[in-house]
């Protein structure tokens, strides 16, 4: 997904809002009644100044990529399988692939990255595994990085600790895949 597709949303909504509010009453075939003209006057008063002003916040923000800035976060922990360490493959993303990698021997991984966002991103740990599982394709879970382990800058100046996973459990909204 584009890094301003959500922008671009937002700034077709501001001009949606202000076309289905605005034109009908300009080009109305008949007048308002009296007791509604100061109301539709108010109202289509509010409707150009917030669209206007939305426009004005939303627009440079798509036209100019500058405004985009590089953010970065970490995460690291231990994986045990049955109390083993776990040799298994990460993926740490937002919207776009931030690292992937596997564990150490030990079970031990550092994953972090970098990217370029508008706005804030909401970074995840994928975690692949075979813990105690015989079927095709392999068992996948998520972890969300908390929001105040985002840093500004390529390199994070503080990771989100993990501490240590038993895979050997269910994981809520656990699935399977086979094409990470």
């Amino acid at each position: 997904m584009p890094h301003n597709f959500h922008l671009l949303i937002l700034l077709f909504l501001c001009i949606g809002i202000f076309c289905a509010t605005i034109f009908p009453v300009l080009c109305s075939p008949s007048p308002p009644k009296k007791e509604n003209i100061s109301i539709w006057k108010r109202f289509r008063k509010f409707a150009a100044n917030f669209s206007a002003g939305l426009a004005k916040f939303v627009v440079p923000l798509i036209i100019n990529n500058r405004s985009n800035k590089t953010q970065s976060a970490g995460v690291y922990g231990t994986l045990t399988c049955n109390g083993s360490p776990a040799e298994i493959f990460l993926g740490f993303e937002s919207d776009d692939l931030l690292a992937d990698g596997w564990t150490a021997q030990n079970g031990t991984f550092v994953l972090y990255g970098s990217t370029k966002e508008a706005t804030k991103i909401v970074p995840k740990l994928n975690i692949y595994h075979d813990c105690n599982d015989t079927k095709i394709c392999q068992r996948k879970f998520s972890i969300f990085v908390p929001l105040h382990f985002v840093n500004e800058g390529k390199i994070p100046s503080q990771f989100y600790h993990l501490g240590t996973i038993e895979l050997s459990e269910k994981f809520p909204h656990e699935q399977r895949d086979c094409l990470h």
